[in-house]
């Protein structure tokens, strides 16, 4: 059993931000988020394009979307965390935001597939200080009741960025091209950089928890590890989350793709098709899975987890429909309802970890976190499929990709499988730290 301080904090009201102020810097954190995604996720419904100019294989094109974006990302997200632990979150993400804009504006200028590809490493760069920071400052905006929807709000800008980076993406690409894309794309992102610092306070740390289990002083990142080994709930939904990100990163980075080849439409027609399904669908599922989780968890703590392994049970119906039926109309919808059931996992995932995290080891928690995700879902998932796709391309021919796709829904079942565990360890945990607080 972890060793286990509580700490009371009976002025945590008083202490509070304001409603108003709460609510704005989730709305700013939010569509910082949206634009990270947009300039994430816009490359997916570039790759045709990029691929006609250089004449690369399916293989690089998944390092260019995948691994080169994820390698920096995750490589330097744990120490960034270690300073948004100690230091200003608020000035971290600002710095965050203009890093990562200034280089997807820059990735309009590569002269070479290796200039493009340094660029990406960029966007990676900038982008890795600014989830584990935020999820640090929610925890300290909302208490751990509201703490699933707020992280519901803020992950739905994951698909608003999907919605506008796959929609007017295809469009821009289509009718300015693909550098053009990315430096619209990436400037906005500079605004809202300059907005956050100027308009924004660092909140005060743990005030928003009427008790924490807190571990005295500043732990190092092997105590963080061990602590979250130690914590059966944590380990679960840490393999978890990593195994759904198998699955739902290597179809954003495909599905454009895929209905380029499969489907003969245009990179326009399959990047608004891919962005209105993504960004409405998502959107429905994370802030209704956020509030979900809170709902049912008051009432039994394994239900903030057992809703996404319902969620991952009904996905992979979808994803198949997605792949095999011809009707366009049908492919929309079910990719829509897939969507929704995808994104899911996003809110409660998030706030369990923060709730299970001592107040000094939640940014590198979080960071922990996505380094799992984006190894897996972005870094191995793509490049996989990537791969599988050339190799099964001189029998199914642009078909390649539909049959390559295929296996991913076993990831999805998978993780269904690891958060019910996940679930009902989270329900012991309840038990034993009920437990120490009535002793």
């Amino acid at each position: 059993m972890n060793q286990e301080v509580t700490v009371s904090h009976p002025d945590h009201a008083q202490t509070g931000a304001k409603p108003a102020t709460r609510y704005y810097l989730l709305a700013l954190l939010t569509l910082a988020y949206a634009f990270a995604h947009i300039d994430r996720s816009i490359v997916s419904v570039l790759l045709p394009s990029i691929k006609l100019e250089f004449g690369v294989s399916d293989t690089a094109l998944a390092f260019l979307s995948g691994f080169a974006f994820v390698a920096f990302f995750i490589l330097l997200g744990i120490p960034i965390a270690v300073w948004a632990d100690r230091g200003s979150r608020r000035n971290i993400i600002a710095l965050s935001i203009a890093l990562w804009s200034a280089m997807t504006a820059l990735c309009g200028a590569a002269a070479s597939f290796a200039q493009l590809a340094l660029a990406r490493i960029g966007v990676g760069v900038g982008e890795a200080g600014l989830t584990p920071a935020t999820h640090s400052i929610l925890s300290d905006l909302f208490p751990p009741k509201e703490r699933a929807f707020a992280m519901g709000l803020y992950s739905s800008g994951v698909y608003i960025g999907l919605l506008f980076g796959l929609s007017m993406g295809g469009y821009l690409a289509q009718h300015l091209g693909w550098r053009e894309t990315f430096v619209i794309a990436g400037l906005p992102g500079l605004a809202v950089a300059i907005l956050l610092r100027l308009t924004s306070n660092e909140p005060q740390r743990g005030h928003r928890d009427d008790s924490l289990s807190s571990i005295d002083g500043y732990p190092k990142l092997p105590a963080v590890l061990r602590y979250l080994w130690q914590t059966r709930a944590a380990r679960y939904t840490f393999l978890g989350i990593a195994l759904c990100a198998m699955s739902t990163q290597t179809q954003a980075v495909w599905l454009p793709s895929f209905l380029t080849r499969s489907h003969h439409l245009s990179i326009a027609m399959a990047g608004l098709m891919m962005g209105m399904a993504a960004g409405i669908g998502g959107a429905i599922g994370t802030i209704g899975g956020g509030r979900l989780s809170d709902f049912l968890g008051a009432r039994d703590e394994r239900w903030r987890l057992w809703i996404v392994t319902i969620a991952m049970l009904l996905a992979p119906v979808c994803f198949l429909s997605v792949l095999f039926v011809q009707n366009i109309a049908v492919l929309v919808a079910t990719m829509t309802l897939g969507a929704t059931f995808s994104a899911v996992h996003l809110a409660p995932t998030s706030a369990v970890i923060q709730n299970l995290t001592p107040l000094r080891m939640r940014a590198r928690a979080s960071a922990l976190a996505i380094f799992m995700i984006n190894l897996l879902g972005l870094g191995a998932g793509p490049l996989i499929v990537g791969r599988l796709s050339d190799r099964l391309r001189p029998v199914f021919g642009d078909d390649s990709l539909r049959y390559a796709l295929t296996p991913v829904i076993l990831f999805t079942l998978l993780s269904a499988a690891v958060y019910f565990i996940a679930g009902k360890q989270l329900g012991e945990h309840a038990k034993r730290t009920a437990q120490i607080r009535g002793s």
